[in-house]
């Protein structure tokens, strides 16, 4: 999840205020110094109505604009000059955090206390109120040529965490990798790049499977653990209005250890992801 973090994705409905849903809200944007920049918005916590199927068919087109929670989120901003570079590839050093005030399912136990997987279970899941995250974010200039070209490689990474175990399925998440543009000469606007990312199941989800295992021993029910990708990629520049960029993705541990529909005694086995991706500016 290079985009929209992981975290979110699975937290909050419908995966939150992102693309493709669109939600009403505020955003400001404070300039305190050249290198230090606040930003801080409030939207809509859901682009789903209430007491609908969490997914986005339950906003088919994307436009319903729903006020039924509150989604907040702050971030610090920090820019200095990379390796000497020009503006254009300064380091950037991000912090924040969001919260919202959405009422959010409790990944083990129902409304009664008992755990979900009991036969005992009147299988509501328990209503947890509010969730949050704390967020980092690092891109720097690690190298740069003397001679004065548009060719540079810098890394980045991303991690992303929360405390709130119970009502989220993923607890912790990390992103990173290297970037180099101009990695061919005469290709001043390509860039190729190499990533990884880390999503760590909560002790709330993990729970849940555990509780499977001990009130239905005879289902294969794997405990979920964390699941980890590797990416290459390289965005052609084509034309001044067109990209092309294939990617290549390696997932360890699929769904972080789900059982494979096709076979139920075993997780699904290692996957190999082959993509291509195409922007027309116009």
């Amino acid at each position: 999840m290079m985009g929209w973090p992981i975290l979110p994705t699975t937290g909050l409905p419908a995966g939150g205020p992102d693309y493709p849903l669109a939600v009403l809200g505020v955003r400001g944007r404070m300039q305190v110094t050249d290198a230090v920049t606040v930003l801080a918005g409030v939207f809509n916590g859901s682009p789903i109505p209430l007491n609908t199927p969490n997914t986005q068919l339950s906003n088919p087109n994307g436009v319903s604009f729903p006020l039924n929670s509150v989604y907040a989120i702050a971030e610090l901003q920090f820019t200095t000059p990379g390796l000497g570079a020009p503006a254009k590839v300064n380091d950037d050093y991000k912090i924040g955090a969001w919260y919202d005030s959405w009422e959010f399912n409790d990944q083990e136990y129902d409304n009664m206390g008992v755990p979900l997987a009991s036969p005992l279970s009147d299988g509501i899941p328990a209503k947890n109120q509010g969730n949050y995250s704390i967020y980092g974010v690092m891109d720097k200039v690690i190298w740069l040529p003397k001679e004065q070209t548009s060719r540079y490689l810098s890394v980045f990474v991303r991690p992303m965490f929360t405390t709130l175990q119970d009502r989220n399925l993923i607890a912790f998440s990390v992103n990173g990798g290297f970037t180099l543009h101009d990695p061919i000469p005469g290709r001043d606007n390509d860039m190729f790049g190499l990533g990884f990312g880390v999503a760590r199941v909560s002790t709330g989800a993990a729970a849940f499977d555990r509780d499977l295992q001990l009130f239905q021993p005879s289902v294969y029910t794997p405990v979920r653990s964390a699941e980890t990708f590797l990416e290459a990629t390289y965005q052609v520049q084509v034309a001044p209005w067109w990209q092309i960029q294939p990617d290549l993705q390696y997932v360890i541990n699929p769904g972080a250890g789900i059982v494979n529909p096709n076979d139920p005694t075993q997780k699904i086995k290692n996957e190999f992801v082959i993509g291509l991706r195409t922007n027309i500016t116009f």
